[in-house]
């Protein structure tokens, strides 16, 4: 029974402690980068120090977060000018099928020194046909570049194919070549595979199209996105 009373005493004790440790906490406010008062609430010591790392977030469509460090006290929290977004948790994000949003977490890689988002290619287009010189195989959009994540090229006869871009009908103006032209000869053909379109595109505003050297049948699949 003495042991049983003393495990009570012991629990009461620490219980004690604990609330005094925690005695502080309270309701603070922050500004945030439009000038809008934001309140959040946090947990701090006796001395009225946040207690380890607070983490707060504005949980509306701004979704603006702060992180305070510990010690940092609560009066300093209201002049708080350092206000970020953070992702995933608080920070803009998409839906499916939407914009991409300029301040979203996707993945990335080192391009040319440059942090960059990867593109994925999300259509195909075929091409079947024995017509010699340039073909359209995705017309035109002001302000977007055509990224091709691969492509296969098969012909049934002694024929060159590249792929290439320009304006006009069928690239005739400006028309610059994106590969090699491919010295295919019959039953040969080429294939380039990825899964990104980083690295093959069009310049911007410029149509994608297929050229072969003469009227020989030729069979291409091309894949690319474009934005």
């Amino acid at each position: 029974m003495k042991h049983a009373l003393r495990a009570v005493f012991l629990w009461l004790a620490l219980l004690g402690l604990a609330h005094n440790a925690f005695a502080g906490s309270g309701t603070y406010t922050i500004t945030d980068q439009s000038s809008t008062t934001r309140t959040f609430s946090v947990v701090t010591d006796g001395s009225g120090n946040f207690v380890g790392r607070e983490v707060i977030c504005d949980q509306s469509a701004a979704a603006q977060c702060v992180s305070v460090k510990a010690a940092s006290t609560a009066a300093a929290a209201t002049d708080l000018g350092l206000v970020v977004s953070i992702s995933p948790n608080g920070a803009p994000f998409g839906a499916t099928g939407s914009a991409v949003p300029a301040t979203g977490d996707y993945n990335g890689f080192n391009g040319s020194g440059n942090l960059t988002g990867l593109i994925g290619c999300d259509n195909s287009i075929l091409y079947d046909a024995s017509t010699s010189g340039a073909t359209q195989l995705v017309a035109l959009s002001a302000g977007k570049k055509v990224y091709v994540c691969g492509y296969t090229i098969f012909s049934a006869g002694t024929v060159n194919v590249d792929l290439r871009y320009g304006t006009g009908t069928a690239c005739a103006t400006g028309g610059t070549k994106i590969t090699p032209a491919f010295q295919l000869t019959a039953q040969t053909g080429v294939v380039e595979q990825s899964i990104y379109g980083n690295a093959l595109a069009t310049i911007a505003s410029n149509e994608l199209c297929i050229n072969t050297s003469g009227a020989v049948a030729v069979q291409a699949l091309v894949r690319y996105t474009q934005l």
